[in-house]
């Protein structure tokens, strides 16, 4: 199975103009996620995937650069954008990322993408949906590329459009919902004997 993992990122911000590539000891914020991804071992496919708007051709520069692929779509209807990245990527199933969270965790997004497969690639897995298990920052959201060819034939809420899954997340009886629970750990020298399980980086 050809697993995509697509990281929506734009220039745009409201609060924070170009923060995903804002530099902290010289380097993009960008690259630092896209070096942890690189690490996860289920990822068949790392896209990035912006708009068409021209304040987004610096991410397509980076893109290119760095050697990612760049799918580019919509500003608005991320969904859209979303299933374009897919069908450009040749996935099965899609892992949602988002590009201002530079510290996801590798070892989180397999153990996400584990459960996913061990459900037979059907439905909708998370670690944040309906519940959050891990801290803000490490969210990963696993659904397959029929599931999301459906949303983007279908949904019809701009909600559902902006946000890329809660067209899955709101239907339960099509897309039963799994959830990707930190598990206990050999307890550490100091401190609780049960921490969210992460890679050794």
């Amino acid at each position: 199975m050809r697993v995509a993992v697509i990281v929506q990122a734009r220039m745009g911000s409201t609060r924070l103009p170009g923060k995903v590539l804002k530099e902290v000891l010289g380097k993009p914020l960008l690259s630092y996620q896209f070096e942890r991804l690189r690490r996860a071992t289920k990822a068949s496919a790392l896209v990035l995937a912006t708009s068409v708007l021209p304040g987004d051709d610096a991410l397509a520069a980076w893109a290119k650069a760095e050697g990612v692929v760049c799918s580019r779509g919509p500003e608005a209807d991320v969904l859209e954008r979303y299933r374009a990245a897919a069908e450009a990527a040749g996935a099965d199933a899609v892992v949602r990322a988002t590009g201002d969270c530079p510290l996801l965790d590798p070892g989180v997004l397999d153990e996400t993408v584990d459960l996913f497969l061990k459900t037979g690639a059907k439905g909708y897995v998370s670690n944040c949906n309906p519940e959050r298990t891990f801290p803000r920052g490490l969210d990963v959201e696993v659904f397959s590329r029929a599931a999301l060819e459906e949303a983007a034939r279908e949904a019809k809420d701009p909600a559902e459009r902006e946000h890329v899954t809660p067209y899955l997340i709101r239907r339960p009886e099509r897309f039963p919902r799994r959830c990707c629970a930190a598990r206990p750990t050999a307890p550490a020298t100091a401190g609780p004997s049960t921490r969210p399980r992460t890679s050794s980086s």
